[in-house]
């Protein structure tokens, strides 16, 4: 029995480990706002290398009041945010929050966050997997006239 017993808890240990290495993210960064914005935009690549799907149901920082799931919808030619319960990130796939599509919306950042800054958000998936990412706080890219989208008639 006790061979069974330390069997069982070697196998729990491994399932346990691969888990842990089953949600990755790369690419995170929020974008900087002015100071006295309430709200700020955060994105990142969820990649899921499991052989199940995964879904993110929340995120949390000591840094912002609150986090909250978009996604940006488009609807008769106006674009709009739309809170999500939770995001399916498909077995050995990956979904990336981007500008436009899928992202978290931060509120209150406390203090105020610039170009350069590093903050903890943790991820919490449907399993109670929790994973820590640094995001780092990038300036808003300003299009200059050459990348600006041209119509010709």
């Amino acid at each position: 029995m006790r061979r069974v017993l330390a069997s069982l808890g070697i196998v729990a240990t491994i399932a346990f480990t691969q888990s842990a290495h089953a949600i990755e993210v790369s690419g995170a960064w929020i974008r900087e706002a002015p100071p006295s914005a309430r709200m700020i935009g955060g994105f990142m690549v969820i990649r899921n290398n499991s052989k199940q799907d995964v879904f993110l149901v929340r995120a949390q920082s000591k840094r912002v009041e609150h986090i909250e799931i978009h996604r940006t919808v488009h609807e008769e030619g106006m674009a709009r945010m739309v809170r999500q319960n939770e995001v399916k990130i498909p077995a050995n796939t990956s979904v990336t929050f981007k500008p436009g599509d899928y992202h978290l919306m931060m509120a209150a950042p406390k203090p105020p966050l610039k170009a350069g800054d590093k903050v903890n958000i943790t991820l919490e998936f449907n399993e109670g997997e929790k994973v820590d990412v640094v995001y780092t706080v990038k300036k808003m890219k300003m299009m200059n006239h050459d990348e600006m989208p041209h119509h010709h008639h």
